[in-house]
C-alpha cells in the first residue's frame, strides 16, 4: 500500500502493515471510545489546534450531510466507505486520503466495516 510505503519511510520502527496497526492500537488503548453518531465508535486525541480521531465505523453506519469551520482530513486505514464532498460521490478504499475544506458539505455511508482516521482544525470541542 502506498500509504504504508510512505509512512514506513518516514519511520523505520514501522517495518510492516501488521506493526504499524499493533502500534495504533496500543497508542489508543487507554483512550475512552465515545459513540459520537450511530455506529461511529470514536477514540480523540486533542492538542492545542486539533483533534486526531481514530474511528470504528459499523457497516451501513451514516454520517447525515453536513459542514463546519475545522479543515479536516480522512484516511481510510481499512475497509470501504462512501464519501460525498460538495456533490461528488466517491467509494474510498483502505490507503485513500481526502481533504475536506472548511465549510464544505459532506456525508458517508460504511459500505463495509471501516477504521478511518480523521485530523481536524481547529480542535473539535464537541468531541471532548
Amino acid at each position: 500500500n502506498n500509504w504504508f510505503n510512505s509512512l514506513s519511510r518516514c519511520n523505520p520502527v514501522y517495518k510492516s502493515k501488521k506493526t504499524f496497526l499493533k502500534e495504533r492500537e496500543r497508542l489508543t488503548k487507554t483512550l475512552k471510545s465515545k459513540e459520537i453518531m450511530p455506529g461511529f465508535h470514536g477514540k480523540m486525541v486533542h492538542g492545542e489546534n486539533l483533534t486526531w480521531a481514530f474511528w470504528t465505523v459499523e457497516k451501513d453506519a451514516v454520517v447525515p450531510e453536513h459542514h463546519h469551520p475545522h479543515e479536516q482530513i480522512m484516511h481510510v486505514v481499512s475497509g470501504e466507505f462512501e464519501f460525498t464532498l460538495e456533490g461528488e460521490t466517491k467509494i474510498y478504499h483502505e490507503g485513500d486520503v481526502v481533504h475536506i475544506p472548511s465549510n464544505s458539505p459532506h456525508t458517508g455511508k460504511a459500505i463495509t466495516p471501516c477504521t478511518l482516521m480523521d485530523v481536524f482544525s481547529p480542535v473539535r470541542e464537541e468531541y471532548k
